[in-house]
């Protein structure tokens, strides 16, 4: 019973997570040998200017290269901040190069 109860928390816990508003804000990341091509949109409308894990920042397109330096395959978060301090977040396998 105690299993059971702990799982339909962590499930309705997971929903909730998914349901928080991120202010139309979408986060697209397109894996590739060595990084990842990184898109972040608001309304559909590319944002430039975004900070990509604080060493990255998308251009006029919303779009920036983000440069991986590891060896074997890893998963990365990659945070978005745009020029007005909103953020949003992915999570994705960047393979090795």
């Amino acid at each position: 019973m105690k299993t059971t109860i702990i799982a339909l928390a962590m499930v309705f816990g997971a929903s909730a997570a998914v349901a928080m508003p991120s202010h139309n804000l979408d986060l697209d990341v397109t894996p590739a040998n060595g990084g990842a091509w990184v898109k972040l949109t608001q309304n559909g409308q590319p944002v430039s200017g975004a900070s990509i894990n604080d060493h990255f920042m998308t251009g006029d397109n919303g779009r920036v290269f983000v440069y991986v330096d590891s060896e074997p395959a890893k998963s990365i978060e990659f945070i978005a901040v745009t020029p007005d301090g909103e953020a949003a977040s992915a999570r994705a396998l960047i393979p090795r190069h």
